[in-house]
């Protein structure tokens, strides 16, 4: 998942964007099972994986073949994008369709099972942002990864994102279950359903004591139950760990300032936003937002500072040409989609093509 933090809005991250007292808790639907093994696979998915690389001699065309089982929709899966839930390597299976993290699970479970050697990389610095029932979710990224002799590769799931990483760190299979549980127990708290979540997250920690969303997830846990204190201890066990970790800077700012203490609270703030504006893909978000409600001079101030800050990403200079076509100027358009394709040749053939049909469409709209 792509692991979720809840950012809220205006306080929570993780979660809501409503206060804490904004959704009532909800019995669990179902029973919450601490022992499970995300990327465990079955015989039924080591016999698939077998069938699907039989033949095959090298690594590569090995992971070739899992990567066509998983997603062709004639011969495989046809596997399908859903930014949640989150699903074991066996739901996913099942399902033929989950978000990122249930992607990688997947991926790792059949790779496995035939006999292939794969990791769980944790990908800095790649973020995307969505709002979903009110809150805004921030989701860091996690990725497939496997050797290839002395090179390091990456199996991305993410649609529509280049492969721009700034830093990749391998997980072990233990930290990637903290991520599941991470994961899993933030879904449980955005639906409301604190008593289903509270354990997840507390699995995670137990997991990985030094997983920061998770410290900042169940910090939120403890403030829709009415346990600031608690909360706000949480929070600032995740922010030792990672000092410049947004989401529980913007909820403890939220709770200093319901805590009396306005002085804290305005700079957790400051100092948010201060780290928000530099990353360009939270710039792009923005952007975005303001050319969706028609705010265009804003959208673009934004869109100029995203490249400012990074003029390699091709989806700087998509959002500045799609700005271009609602002002009317198709020349600067063109130029701006000719420059995204440009610094896309190096990535992925899955990335190029859905950029070339995002262009092709917007460009016919425009006539």
């Amino acid at each position: 998942m792509k692991t979720a933090t809840i950012l809220t809005a205006p306080l929570l991250v993780l979660a809501t964007a409503a206060p804490a007292l904004g959704l009532p808790a909800r019995a669990p639907v179902e029973p919450v099972d601490l022992s499970v093994v995300p990327y465990a696979g079955t015989p039924q998915l080591d016999a698939t994986a077998e069938r699907a690389v039989r033949g095959e001699t090298s690594t590569r065309r090995k992971l070739e073949a899992i990567v066509r089982l998983i997603f062709d929709r004639r011969h495989g899966l046809g596997f399908e994008y859903a930014s949640h839930p989150t699903l074991t390597a066996v739901e996913a299976f099942e399902r033929r369709r989950g978000n990122c993290l249930s992607l990688v699970n997947l991926f790792v479970a059949l790779s496995r099972g035939a006999h292939i050697r794969t990791f769980f990389v944790e990908v800095e610095d790649f973020e995307t942002f969505e709002r979903r029932d009110g809150a805004v979710v921030r989701s860091t990224h996690v990725v497939g990864g496997f050797d290839l002799g002395a090179e390091l590769r990456t199996v991305d799931f993410l649609p529509d994102r280049p492969k721009t990483y700034r830093r990749l760190r391998i997980l072990s299979d233990r930290e990637a279950t903290a991520h599941y549980f991470n994961a899993v127990g933030a879904e449980a708290l955005l639906g409301g359903e604190i008593a289903r979540a509270e354990p997840l997250l507390r699995r995670a920690l137990e997991l990985d004591p030094e997983l920061a969303e998770a410290w900042n997830n169940l910090g939120l846990t403890a403030r829709r139950a009415g346990r600031r204190e608690e909360a706000i201890t949480h929070l600032e066990r995740a922010l030792a760990i990672e000092p410049e970790f947004v989401p529980a800077l913007e909820n403890l700012s939220g709770l200093y300032r319901i805590a009396g203490d306005g002085e804290r609270a305005a700079a957790a703030a400051a100092r948010a936003l201060e780290l928000k504006t530099r990353n360009p893909y939270y710039l792009l978000t923005r952007a975005l937002d303001g050319l969706r409600a028609g705010r265009l001079d804003e959208a673009e101030s934004l869109a100029r500072r995203a490249r400012r800050l990074d003029r390699g990403i091709p989806e700087v200079h998509l959002v500045l040409g799609r700005l271009a076509l609602a002002r009317g100027d198709d020349r600067a358009a063109e130029k701006s989609f000719a420059r995204a394709q440009r610094l896309s040749a190096e990535l992925p053939a899955t990335y190029r093509d859905r950029l070339e049909t995002k262009i092709d469409r917007l460009l016919a709209s425009a006539l």
